[in-house]
Parts: structure tokens; sequence; C-alpha cells
């Protein structure tokens, strides 16, 4: 978890960390225990691929501090992109299709904005292939 933002009230002050973790093991440590705490409320708000898509873009603004994420620390996190994006494909928060989608978005893009698919690339690849064997069988199943 992350420590709050300047501008947030008293009351919810509880609900973040008293300061940022030091490590991206740490950081993926403390998601992982809020995903088993509110993975499924989380998992309702993300209905849908495009959904899962704009977490991805949203996830994507703040490691890399554009728009209203300037200034928030968000670089030192970067190293921590992919293992989010692992925790939270294990966690059923986000599906091999939303990922797919999210990289393929990023085909046609400066190569600024591909600086994220190109670390997550390995685990893209890795989906990828998933889905062909899934599909593979899939079309056997139906021989038979």
């Amino acid at each position: 978890a992350l420590p709050a933002p300047p501008a947030t009230v008293s009351e919810n002050l509880p609900l973040y960390a008293a300061a940022p973790p030091e490590t991206d093991k740490e950081l993926i440590a403390s998601l992982g225990a809020r995903l088993k705490t509110w993975g499924s409320l989380l998992r309702r708000f993300l209905k849908n691929k495009d959904d899962q898509v704009e977490l991805l873009l949203t996830l994507e603004e703040y490691v890399l501090e554009e728009n209203v994420y300037e200034r928030s620390h968000g670089r030192r996190y970067l190293s921590a992109f992919v293992p989010t994006l692992q925790l939270l494909y294990s966690q059923d928060v986000l599906v091999e299709e939303a990922i797919l989608t999210w990289a393929d978005e990023k085909k046609h893009a400066d190569e600024e904005d591909k600086k994220l698919v190109k670390l997550a690339s390995p685990f893209i690849q890795w989906l990828q292939e998933a889905e062909e064997d899934s599909s593979e069988e899939e079309g056997d199943e139906d021989v038979e």
C-alpha cells in the first residue's frame, strides 16, 4: 500500500500505509494482502475487458507520472509494474484478453508509450502462447 496523497481527508488516512514499501517485494506482498481483502470488490468494478484495460492505462499513467499523476513518485514503482500485472492476473482481477488488448493498443504508439508493454513482453508472450495452446486444444476436441 502507498502513503496517502496530500489532499486526503483525515477519516480516510487509515486506508493508507504510514510509509511507502521500501522494496518491490514489499509492495507486491502488500498488494497481494489487500487483494485478498478487497479483490472481490475490485472485480465487481472491473466487470469487463474495457474496464480492465482502463485500469491498465491508469496504472501506466501512474508509474510514468503522466497527467494527474505528475510528481506522484510513481516512477519509483516502475520496476514493480510487471509483478503487479502478474499478480492482478493471478488473482483474477485482470483477464488475459484485457492484457492482450492493452498490449495490442500500444502496437502503433510512439516508443515512450510502449515502455511498459516492452517491460511486460515476456509475460504478454506467455499469455499469447497459452491462448494459442488453449485454442489448439479446443480445436482438437472438436475433431474427436
